[in-house]
């Protein structure tokens, strides 16, 4: 496994993953005094990147690893507390987000963003 992380490509966001005391499990949203406290499970990523991406606040995306073995889709929020370059997915068992996107195997995970087409 090698450590050297590359650098970021032009196109795309590296992925972190933070953790939440609260997610959205069956405990906590069954729960009605921390329900509200349950993280949705999202794309958190600084406004910046989101506009330069072309995306609007809570818009549906799909969250692609650049190698193309995983694809997710979740809901693109914005925060100023966010670095650009960066975007943040919360760990959730539940939702398996985070898992799906991350590989073990390397030291960074770059991630691209598309637009989920509506369907009619």
């Amino acid at each position: 496994v090698s450590t050297e992380v590359p650098a970021p490509d032009a196109y795309g966001l590296r992925l972190i993953v933070g953790r939440k005391l609260y997610t959205s499990s069956v405990r906590t949203i069954e729960s009605p005094t921390i329900a509200a406290l349950a993280a949705e499970p999202v794309l958190l990523v600084n406004p910046a990147d989101r506009d330069k991406l072309g995306f609007k606040e809570g818009e549906s995306v799909r969250v692609h690893t650049v190698t193309g073995t995983a694809n997710v889709g979740l809901r693109m929020r914005s925060d100023e507390s966010m670095p650009r370059g960066l975007a943040l997915v919360w760990h959730d068992p539940e939702s398996g987000a985070a898992t799906l996107l991350l590989d073990a195997g390397k030291p960074a995970q770059d991630i691209r963003i598309d637009r989920v087409e509506a369907t009619s």
